[in-house]
């Protein structure tokens, strides 16, 4: 399975920017999730916070191949964790690294609260499209893309194999 990390560095005056970002602050939330606040910018990456029980999982090499049932992202629960970090003007930016349940499941749910674009993989955007989130609100990247942030920050897409052999 190709997935995609994304990497902020912090470039400040050799992007040409007026100023660097002053702090750069990193909350783990859970699991996969961070927030990153730096300078005008907030992101919430692979923002995973609903818990799908075991139970639901079947199947495969690890037991996650199939689920039994659908299930709908826990709103509440996002919205808790969404307010704690400081709502909507502490996010402005979604970013997921891929599609599994536990990184990308509950990037609609932020999506809807901050208002903020989504950027991912293909079927990231199509996961947002399906829960009503326009499509131009999701960029689509495949790997090699260096996206200007702001204050200083650049953001590049490597891809990379998650998970099974090189091949």
């Amino acid at each position: 399975m190709k997935v995609w990390i994304l990497v902020a560095c912090l470039l400040g005056p050799l992007l040409g920017a007026a100023r660097a970002a002053d702090h750069v602050d990193i909350t783990w939330m859970s699991i996969t999730n961070l927030h990153l606040d730096f300078g005008t910018t907030a992101i919430v990456a692979d923002g995973y916070i609903s818990r799908l029980p075991q139970d639901l999982f079947y199947g495969g090499g690890g037991g996650l191949a199939s689920t039994r049932r659908a299930m709908r992202p826990d709103a509440a629960a996002v919205r808790e964790v969404f307010e704690a970090i400081g709502g909507r003007r502490a996010v402005n930016l979604l970013i997921t690294g891929h599609s599994h349940f536990d990184h990308s499941f509950d990037t609609p749910v932020w999506a809807k609260l901050s208002r903020a674009p989504i950027i991912g993989s293909t079927t990231t955007c199509l996961q947002a499209q399906a829960a009503k989130i326009p499509a131009r609100r999701c960029r689509t990247i495949f790997g090699g893309e260096r996206i200007p942030l702001a204050d200083g920050v650049a953001m590049y897409v490597v891809r990379w194999n998650h998970s099974g052999d090189p091949a």
